[in-house]
């Protein structure tokens, strides 16, 4: 469970970046470069579906104007739903995997997604992943260990 609200990781995330904007700026970059090469739908089918596992609050109440409010409530059940095709389960599947765990991504996994993208989008897809899984981890890693901001929570300095 996520401690604090989106609003206070937001600031607290604020604050630490300021002692290494670099950091922040890298990284925002490499997440825009790579979600750029994939559909947006995908994109973002993906990053909330991410969000669910990493139960990352500030993710998903931001919501999507790419996803259907009944693709959003579907989406924990994405394998037997019908708001889904071939190509967004074949994408899914491997964002859970990936984040799950990497290392036990197969060849199976990678072949269903390679047959809805080409090679340039297969690379940019799995950067995508990369950037989406590595940023909510960011988040909900700050949420954990600062707790809430006592600005917003009403908790102890």
């Amino acid at each position: 469970m996520t401690t604090g609200d989106p609003t206070g990781s937001a600031l607290r995330i604020a604050a630490l970046v300021e002692h290494a904007p670099e950091v922040d700026q890298n990284l925002g970059a490499f997440r825009a470069a790579a979600t750029a090469t994939v559909p947006r739908r995908i994109a973002e089918l993906c990053r909330l579906r991410i969000a669910m596992l990493h139960d990352c609050a500030a993710e998903l109440a931001a919501g999507s104007d790419a996803v259907s409010s009944d693709e959003m409530a579907a989406l924990g059940d994405w394998p037997g739903s019908d708001h889904f095709d071939e190509r967004d389960r074949a994408c899914l599947a491997l964002a859970e995997q990936f984040v799950i765990d990497v290392s036990t991504t197969n060849d199976d996994q990678v072949a269903a997604v390679a047959a809805h993208m080409n090679p340039g989008e297969l690379y940019g897809f799995i950067h995508a992943l990369l950037a989406l899984d590595e940023s909510q981890r960011l988040r909900v890693a700050t949420e954990r260990l600062f707790g809430p901001d006592p600005a917003t929570s009403g908790g102890p300095p």
